[in-house]
């Protein structure tokens, strides 16, 4: 039998050890989490010297066409198959039509990964049901969450978890028929119309969605995008991608927010208004990069050198809103302001407040940056460099006892 399980969100606090000094430090430590700790040693395994990250002179070593190729060949590896695409294209189906015979005025839109073109294969499907609520009427968004829950479990949905007291009220199932993960969510109009823009993006030039693969591949598989462990989202590494894009010498991408818009709404959000314009007619812009020639793998390189090197972590906000920087001063991210601590600051697109690198802590910015030099000099300095860059990292709370 199949239940619904309805979860609230916990704070859980340490006690405090007054014994000695001793007692106090270990106390501090546990509350600062296993995972905190495994990303400082890391993080300050290589950079207690000043300077030891070293310089970004060199280039890539490898011969590009041939590492490009191996790219290319990766990212096939990554793509969901036909089969995968046609189990999710069902499940949304099921979904609509239960939807629609509950509530006759709803549709059902695809947002984030399964549909921005960026998605790996086995990546959940993210849906918003829309629905004519206030945005701000949060009790009536639960009372469709909690409803959704008792009408996917009739039907004999899996695994059905109702967060109805989360931040964004969801409830996460699996449809046993094809064995898809999804998660609904209501009104999420923004992270629509950010998805349909990086979807645009992706169809201007293919190198964009190859070199964001080949980058999410290597967080995940360095374990760097972690937002849980202070490091950053898939989301915010595609739009580091399409800012090294437009910055390039020809520009590989376009500006599509700095050009007239074509696409327009305004979307309230809490009690934000957030206007959502661009130039979406990007078939007219299908020969854009062809000036610039650079590979996937020299662009790969391009992009490891810069976030190694040559970013300026202390002033510089990345903005694909701009197609350029903006300064923290400006954008008032200068000081941390509870969690928010603005250590690498990339900025949402459209949600303009919102700092996607936030979520960055002093120990884990270390731990990044050191990924960052580890991947550009490997790149610098291998012939053969994808089995090593790819190399999974193993926290040391993770290693085998017997090992080393």
């Amino acid at each position: 039998t199949t239940t619904t399980t309805t979860t609230t969100t916990t704070t859980n606090s340490s006690s405090n050890n007054n014994n000695n000094k001793q007692g106090s430090a270990s106390a501090k430590k546990e509350r600062e989490g296993k995972g905190n700790a495994n990303q400082r040693e890391r993080g300050h395994r290589q950079t207690h010297e000043r300077g030891r990250r070293g310089t970004g002179d060199g280039q890539l070593r490898a011969e590009p066409v041939r590492l490009t190729q191996q790219l290319h060949e990766l990212v096939r590896g990554l793509l969901p198959t036909k089969e995968e695409t046609e189990r999710k294209a069902r499940t949304v189906y099921f979904l609509q039509m239960m939807v629609g015979n509950a509530w006759k005025q709803a549709k059902i839109d695809i947002f984030g990964s399964a549909a921005n073109s960026f998605g790996v294969r086995g990546s959940d499907i993210d849906i918003s049901v829309d629905l004519p609520i206030e945005e701000d009427d949060r009790d009536a968004k639960v009372k469709v969450i909690e409803t959704l829950g008792d009408m996917l479990q009739q039907v004999g949905m899996e695994k059905v978890v109702v967060l109805a007291h989360a931040r964004v009220p969801l409830v996460k199932y699996v449809d046993p028929r094809t064995g898809c993960a999804s998660d609904i969510c209501i009104n999420n109009r923004v992270a629509v119309a950010n998805t349909k823009m990086l979807c645009d993006y992706a169809r201007i030039d293919s190198r964009l969605r190859q070199l964001a693969f080949a980058v999410k591949h290597w967080a995940r598989a360095r374990k760097v995008n972690e937002t849980y462990r202070g490091t950053l989202s898939s989301y915010a590494y595609v739009l580091m991608c399409i800012h090294l894009l437009q910055r390039r010498n020809p520009p590989v991408l376009p500006c599509l927010q700095g050009m007239r818009p074509t696409f327009s709404k305004l979307l309230q959000k809490g009690q934000d208004i957030v206007k959502c314009e661009y130039f979406d007619e990007v078939d007219k812009l299908a020969r854009f990069g062809d000036n610039n020639r650079e590979s996937v793998a020299e662009l790969l390189f391009s992009f490891f050198e810069y976030w190694a090197w040559r970013h300026d972590y202390a002033h510089s906000v990345v903005s694909i809103r701009t197609g350029g920087f903006l300064s923290k001063a400006e954008k008032g991210w200068t000081k941390r302001i509870g969690n928010e601590r603005h250590l690498i600051c990339i900025e949402d697109p459209f949600e303009t407040g919102h700092d996607l690198g936030r979520v960055v802590d002093r120990n884990s910015i270390s731990a990044l940056r050191d990924e960052f030099v580890r991947a550009a000099k490997i790149l610098r300095d291998e012939e053969d460099p994808l089995p090593k860059l790819f190399e999974p990292y193993v926290r040391p709370d993770e290693q085998d006892p017997g090992e080393g």
